[in-house]
């Protein structure tokens, strides 16, 4: 801060009191350039709050689902830095038909490693259905739309746990951390997950209470766009103008629904009152099993050996479907997502699937492995369906 003895800066911003303190007994001489401001960024989230039914249907999530917003800050200590599987650990324990994950990583670990090497070391993840939300915008609607948030000792931990998510630790730097701030609470009260324990237990228990947190990321809550203008006018020499603060609900940006899954494998089993109990796993992020499953695989899914072992093949296509049958030799059912139809191997005309996924239906009529019935009833990861089926 200081050169030659001398401060640096005309102004130094902060974002609550408790931080003109800290400096006051660090470095005094820097005070009289001090302005609290607060923090125009939590302004903002809080601002948008009403906006989370958009943020999460821009996500793919419905109301059934549960989002899971998994963060990471920069450096060695980061989650990401100490576990760089957890990602990839939370996609393979995670039922899919309930669960979506989004993936948050600060923009120097993007631009420490390159976005094309993120996107490289996240193929798998992202193929398992991994939203992976860019580096500037975006994050921030993510986390008014999360359900639980897996963080470390970085901003959007904190910030979730300012709006009183869910939220668990996947890591934490104690030397990055200064006591008496919002992060040292979130780490003191968080508790830190244990990777080599399943993790979804770990998850439903996550802490949702968090006193003392949002008042520490802000000591001038709903005020930052209103001081920051007159303190920049001031700083220019202008007159401030009389118009209304510009503080816009946060947009769409960077939010999207992702590629979704794109590989599943499924253990089925038919019970003796007819229902079919689906287990579905992430084919791209767990070992195939040598056990009794089915393998449920996009038509383009890009590693051969999975479109050519494929049982079940799925497509966003509505034509020529019996075609996909020659790129698999085993294939027995071709789904058109689109259309809702399930093609079977040696029948003329498709069957209509009404009521449930599609692909839970095809996984169900694998399952029965004979004439469908016009009713199905499903139960996939203890979830319940039924699905109606016509020609």
């Amino acid at each position: 801060m200081l050169h030659n003895g001398n401060l640096v800066a005309d102004t130094l911003v902060l974002s609550h009191e408790e931080q003109v303190e800290r400096l006051a007994a660090t470095v005094p001489e820097a005070l009289p350039a001090a302005y609290v401001a607060g923090d125009p960024c939590f302004d903002r989230i809080l601002a948008s709050i009403s906006r989370r039914p958009i943020y999460r249907a821009a996500l793919g999530c419905d109301e059934d689902a549960t989002l899971i917003v998994a963060s990471s800050t920069w450096r060695t200590g980061s989650a990401f830095g100490t576990w760089p599987t957890f990602l990839r650990q939370l996609l393979a324990e995670l039922p899919p038909d309930q669960f979506r994950v989004a993936a948050v990583l600060h923009p120097h670990v993007w631009h420490g490693h390159s976005p094309h090497q993120i996107r490289a070391w996240l193929a798998d993840c992202v193929r398992a259905g991994l939203i992976l939300i860019p580096p500037l915008e975006g994050w921030r609607a993510a986390l008014i739309a999360a359900d639980i948030v897996v963080g470390d000792h970085g901003a959007v931990t904190c910030y979730a746990a300012a709006l009183d998510k869910p939220v668990a630790l996947a890591a934490f730097d104690e030397d990055e951390i200064i006591g008496g701030t919002a992060v040292s609470t979130v780490v003191e009260l968080g508790a830190r997950l244990d990777r080599h324990a399943p993790l979804l237990p770990q998850l439903r228990a996550a802490n949702t209470s968090w006193p003392g947190v949002r008042e520490l990321v802000s000591s001038r809550p709903g005020e930052a766009a209103r001081l920051l203008r007159s303190l920049f006018y001031q700083r220019l020499g202008l007159s401030e103008p009389d118009g209304g603060i510009v503080e816009p609900p946060l947009s769409l940006a960077g939010l999207t629904v992702g590629t979704g899954v794109q590989a599943f494998t499924v253990a089925a089993v038919v019970g003796e009152d007819g229902v079919a109990h689906l287990q579905r796993r992430r084919t791209d992020v767990r070992p195939i099993p040598t056990g009794p499953a089915h393998l449920v695989v996009h038509a383009d899914h890009p590693i051969r050996e999975h479109r050519t072992n494929a049982d079940i093949l799925f497509t966003e296509r509505t034509d020529h479907l019996a075609m996909l049958f020659g790129q698999a030799p085993g294939c027995r059912i071709v789904v058109s997502t689109t259309a809702g139809t399930a093609t079977i191997r040696g029948r003329e005309q498709p069957i209509r699937l009404h009521g449930c996924d599609p692909l839970l239906a095809a996984s169900a009529l694998f399952a029965l492995n004979g004439e469908p019935p016009a009713d199905m009833r499903i139960v996939a990861d203890g979830q319940a369906y039924s699905c109606t089926l016509s020609s």
